[in-house]
């Protein structure tokens, strides 16, 4: 090797030094002729744009050579035959081994370093975890570093710990079971894991963590449940219920909400048999649980006048146990009839005066008008209603009623000189109401019972000092003589 090479060896070796700090400055021009020591060599300086040059000529015009300059230049990680990897530990509560996936949990690492502090190295750590039946561990949440002066000493050990701030519960797993955590290391040299360090577990400390972790499945606040209470069949109807606090709303440590299926099932009144084909719904965990004729028409015209109940099934989709719970069985919809017809102005009145007098004729009416265009006839039945006769049907010739109807004008009913009350009835208050063969617009087949007034008081129908009332008198008397007169000659015929 020419002295030449030598030179330009050792001024590579004084620039990649420069170089590694950071600031590479060029060699000032030597004034004057330099002897190298040999015959007729003249100076020459050397910048970056140069030295570059020389190193792309060697690697293409000499390899060998090249290599062998990168071997002198290498520079190895410093260290001593006295350095030793630091002792690293999961750090956790050895009373919480049973978890279910959205307990809080707080997991750490522990690190003894025996080495001094000139030959410590930064330690970069990675908590790592493998859920149930998985093959490899999966790191978690970002790399946490330990510097070189981080640690605390006490006698001959200089320890340190920290905690894994992303980790707070498990409940992005989506299969629960057997999960183990451990740390990775790497110190730029080494590259090892907690389970090369020793354990002590009943104090908390790791080499490996083993954690059961079970599920706790969604739940629905069954004072929550609602249901639109009465409609038509064909009308807006909205199911609604509100999911109980198990955790969820502490745990959502992947930053993202999951999610909830929510299947609608729909029985009869008795809650025994499923009446229509069940709805399912996904929501966001935390948001109401709501199905409504929006989602999809859940009655036919067949269930008016029905009344059905209901449940709220809702899952998570996590395996490996328990995922699904189930409501207390809710009461409604109460679906009205459909309604054929319209009703209106219901009127009573003594036409004889407005005394109110029991042995009165009486009329009632009331306007109906068809909405179905195929109700062609309706039957209207009159019924009254005191505290003696509850719900009686007006005995009369004209009761029930049957008339055409349509849909364009009113079709008025009159019940005229109907007796609907007797002498029972005197001094009470009196209500009436309308009874049809078909529904109206609240889905009923009878009108709302309506006041009529009170009854008047006075029980006989004509004065005192009247003809029919002295002859009534008379009558009474003579009935009163004859009772007698037989009793009497009955009694002197036994002795």
């Amino acid at each position: 090797m020419t002295p030449m090479n030598l030179k330009l060896i050792c001024i590579f070796v004084v620039l990649s030094m420069l170089v590694s700090v950071g600031t590479v400055v060029a060699p000032e021009p030597t004034p004057g002729p330099s002897n190298d020591g040999g015959g007729g060599g003249g100076g020459s300086s050397l910048n970056l744009e140069k030295f570059k040059n020389y190193l792309e000529r060697w690697q293409k015009e000499s390899p060998d050579k090249f290599e062998y300059i990168k071997k002198l230049l290498y520079k190895e990680p410093w260290t001593s035959e006295e350095y030793i990897p630091p002792r690293v530990n999961v750090i956790y509560n050895a009373s919480k081994l049973n978890i279910s996936r959205n307990d809080e949990v707080k997991i750490g690492a522990y690190i003894e370093n025996p080495n001094s502090i000139e030959i410590r190295r930064v330690l970069y750590l990675s908590l790592e975890a493998k859920g149930p039946q998985e093959a490899a561990f999966k790191p978690i949440g970002m790399r946490q570093i330990i510097q070189v002066n981080d640690y605390e000493t006490s006698g001959k050990t200089n320890f340190t710990s920290i905690e894994f701030p992303e980790t707070t519960s498990f409940h992005y797993l989506k299969k629960v079971g057997k999960v183990e955590l451990r740390i990775s290391v790497s110190d730029g040299k080494y590259k090892y894991t907690s389970q090369q360090s020793g354990s002590n577990s009943a104090k908390g400390y790791f080499d490996l963590l083993s954690l059961n972790v079970y599920n706790i499945p969604p739940q629905i606040n069954n004072s929550t449940l609602i249901v639109t209470p009465n409609s038509t069949w064909d009308g807006f109807i909205e199911y609604r219920a509100e999911l109980n606090s198990t955790g969820w709303k502490l745990a959502d440590s992947d930053g993202k909400k999951s999610t909830i299926n929510a299947t609608l099932h729909i029985y009869d009144e008795n809650g025994s048999v499923e009446r229509l084909s069940s709805l399912f719904k996904t929501f966001p965990e935390g948001d109401d649980i709501v199905f409504n004729t929006k989602d999809a028409q859940f009655f036919t015209e067949e269930d008016a006048g029905n009344n059905f109940t209901y449940r709220i099934s809702v899952s998570d989709g996590i395996l490996g146990g328990a995922n699904t719970t189930w409501s207390a069985l809710g009461k409604g919809p109460r679906l009205k009839r459909t309604a054929k017809i319209i009703v209106s102005e219901p009127q009573s009145k003594d036409i004889e005066d407005t005394s109110n007098s029991w042995w009165h004729k009486y009329s009632f009416s009331i306007n109906v008008k068809a909405r179905d265009p195929d109700i062609r006839y309706v039957e209207v039945t009159l019924l009254t209603s005191t505290p003696d006769h509850l719900g009686r049907t007006v005995n009369s010739p004209l009761n029930p009623m049957k008339l055409a109807v349509n849909t364009e004008n009113e079709t008025t009913f009159v019940f005229n000189n109907v007796k609907p009350f007797d002498v029972l009835d005197c001094g009470k208050n009196y209500s009436y109401y309308f009874a049809y063969d078909v529904e109206d617009l609240n889905g009923n087949r009878q009108s709302e019972m309506i006041d009529g007034g009170q009854i008047s008081a006075k029980a006989i129908a004509y004065p005192f000092a009247s003809l029919p009332g002295v002859g009534n008198l008379l009558l009474l008397l003579l009935a009163s003589l004859g009772i007698g007169v037989l009793i009497e000659r009955i009694i002197f015929r036994r002795r």
